[in-house]
């Protein structure tokens, strides 16, 4: 089912709905916006200030992404897989065949990653990583169809946690490198590389949640193949699990109907929400969709979309709105009860009660940081009765929260580590 509103009408829904919230990418879809669930915060960018992004996560991912946003002004950056692995030989245009994409479903699979072998952890598509040292050492060749229609080939490094980016024209000629450490981008996700002055940039505030963007996803053409096209979206910070119930009135839609549904894939909300009517030739959007968005600490909202505008303006109108967690009743229902953690805080080591009638086998606990990232699991055999489960980690001092899962039913609980 679809749905459509007036300009006038959601004038009038705004001003009496507090929880009714507005995120432009801006007319002809020129910029990306990060948006901050909890306190509806939105940083919009252009989407020519960065063209590549660097992961800064821990010191084993190497995800390197390219900037897809642009593309209706002529701006698109393009990546190409060289017909060589020798920076140092020349390349001809004609030679560069095999385009290269960012997985569309994880923030760790970029277009300069796609080329991994997934069987062997060590290798990361453009360069294979060395455990004795630490680095990933550059093993693939990269073309870029610049901006403004020029080619540049590109081989990068990262040695230890400092990235070495070296770039040139496909005959060698303007040669330059461009080095920074990832360390100074602490608490991101990325850092931006803008060869515009040859600048890494901090472009990531400091809460966001939501990345309302264009990017390319793999779209059936209508005619049996599949095309990489691109879409104007929603995607969701690592750390978020996203359930999608479709096909029900979003105003029954409750906690319940996201059990087992949750899915850690960024593009899960993404840009399927909403179609052009080709009798009016104007954005709809679904009214029998919604999406139950479970946040690192355990939160849960409840996002529906009610318009899209297009590129006129590049606004999407959605409501979100927190709902209560019932994961306590939901363990309490099948004879589970957790008791708090023991001693919190604690010194990385501490115990969960857990109180089994019968009706469960195992529980899971993991531990995740704020930023979602899972730090530490553990599976545990439930007998009958009461049960004490010891969790042991090397974990730093810090703020955790801790789940533990019995199926499909789970609890939240923060956790602090001296």
């Amino acid at each position: 089912m679809k749905q459509t509103f007036t300009l006038l009408f959601l004038a009038a829904f705004l001003t009496i709905n507090a929880q009714i919230d507005q995120v432009s990418v801006g007319a002809a879809y020129s910029q990306q916006t990060f948006y901050d669930i909890e306190t509806g915060e939105k940083t919009s960018l252009n989407n020519n200030s960065w063209d590549l992004a660097f992961s800064v996560l821990g010191f084993q991912d190497a995800s390197i992404l390219i900037n897809e946003a642009a593309g209706l002004d002529g701006s698109e950056l393009e990546l190409y897989l060289a017909p060589t692995t020798n920076f140092n030989s020349d390349i001809s245009p004609n030679d560069v065949i095999e385009r290269l994409y960012n997985d569309e479903k994880s923030w760790f699979d970029g277009a300069f990653n796609q080329p991994k072998d997934p069987s062997n952890f060590a290798d990361f598509g453009w360069g294979m990583y060395d455990p004795a040292s630490m680095s990933v050492f550059g093993s693939k060749v990269y073309v870029l169809k610049m901006r403004n229609g020029n080619f540049k080939k590109i081989f990068i490094d990262l040695e230890l946690t400092t990235y070495k980016i070296k770039y040139a024209d496909l005959d060698g000629s303007n040669e330059k490198t461009v080095t920074f450490d990832k360390m100074e981008f602490s608490g991101n996700q990325f850092a931006y590389f803008s060869f515009n002055g040859d600048s890494v940039k901090d472009l990531e505030p400091e809460g966001w949640d939501l990345l309302f963007t264009r990017y390319n996803s793999p779209v059936p053409d209508g005619e049996g193949a599949i095309l990489d096209y691109l879409v104007t979206g929603v995607l969701t910070k690592d750390g978020i699990r996203v359930a999608e119930i479709a096909g029900k009135n979003p105003d029954d839609v409750t906690v319940q109907d996201a059990d087992g549904n949750y899915s850690s894939d960024h593009d899960v909300i993404g840009f399927d929400w909403k179609e052009v009517d080709i009798n009016t030739v104007q954005w709809v959007v679904y009214d029998d969709l919604a999406y139950i968005l479970k946040m690192p600490n355990g939160d849960l909202y409840k996002l529906v979309f009610i318009d899209f505008e297009g590129s006129s303006t590049g606004v999407s109108t959605f409501s979100l709105n927190p709902i209560t967690p019932n994961s306590i009743e939901d363990l309490n229902a099948i004879g589970i009860d957790v008791s708090s953690v023991f001693p919190n805080p604690n010194l990385g080591d501490f115990s969960v009660k857990v109180v089994n009638n019968g009706n469960a086998d195992e529980a899971i606990v993991r531990v995740t940081d704020q930023l979602g990232r899972r730090v530490h699991t553990q599976k545990a055999v439930l007998s009958s009765g009461t049960n004490q489960i010891n969790i042991t980690t090397d974990l730093p001092s810090n703020v955790y929260y801790m789940t533990i899962q019995v199926g499909e039913a789970e609890m939240v609980q923060k956790l602090i580590v001296n």
